[in-house]
């Protein structure tokens, strides 16, 4: 859960200017400062910031939730002694093993 709240707080962190703006708008509507075109566009703009934050979270959730479904695993590769080649050849293998591209689509990306 505190994870939870950290990621909140993120958000806060990163966005506080349009935390405030929020802030800001909602005083003016309850005080009946705003114009009235302006104040039935504040719940469409309400509606997309909301959309948008709710977005992060199921990427952030999604992401941790395949973070900490992940097996970890200690390989010990040890070559025979009859084997006389430079470490170029174990370079290469820890390079094509380890630092390869997936090609993920939309689904697999922001669903799975």
């Amino acid at each position: 859960m505190s994870e939870f709240f950290e990621a909140i707080e993120k958000i806060i962190i990163n966005q506080w200017k349009w935390v405030l703006l929020l802030i800001l708008v909602i005083y003016l509507w309850f005080s009946g400062l705003m114009l009235p075109v302006i104040r039935e566009l504040i719940p469409l703009g309400a509606v997309v910031y909301l959309g948008v934050l709710a977005w992060r979270f199921w990427l952030h959730y999604i992401r941790a939730d395949f973070v900490s479904g992940i097996d970890y695993v200690l390989l010990e590769i040890v070559p025979p002694r009859e084997v006389l080649r430079s470490p170029k050849a174990m370079e290469l293998f820890f390079t094509n093993a380890l630092y390869h591209y997936s090609n993920k689509g939309g689904k697999e990306e922001y669903w799975q």
